[in-house]
């Protein structure tokens, strides 16, 4: 992000300069956090879960209404582990990140024909 700031802002706005300096506090934290968190990254889960989807998709014509309702399912599930993993974040005392997949909006009905 600092080096789109520096891109696009003039060298004696006031703003570049704001956004310089939080940028450079915060890089270093989240940095360590991001790689924190990819190394809790279980890849053999996320393999079982591929195979999973690769079986289903075979039986489900891509664009089709049933491969839409497994793509809200799979969003559903995402958003779960998503919740969990903030809940165990929490019990570290870490800062929560600003954006969350809560905010995405979903629909609990199916979508319609027409939706194809």
């Amino acid at each position: 992000m600092d080096e789109w700031v520096t891109g696009h802002g003039a060298e004696n706005d006031k703003l570049r300069a704001t956004l310089h300096s939080f940028f450079q506090e915060g890089e270093p934290k989240l940095l360590h956090g991001a790689l924190r968190l990819a190394s809790k990254f279980d890849a053999k889960s996320w393999q079982r879960l591929e195979g999973k989807l690769r079986k289903r998709a075979r039986l489900v014509p891509p664009g089709s209404l049933a491969a839409q309702c497994l793509a809200v399912e799979r969003l559903n599930e995402a958003k779960d582990l998503h919740h969990k993993a903030l809940r165990a974040d929490k019990t570290q005392g870490l800062a929560q990140p600003s954006h969350r997949l809560e905010e995405i909006p979903l629909h609990s009905r199916k979508p319609s024909a027409r939706a194809i």
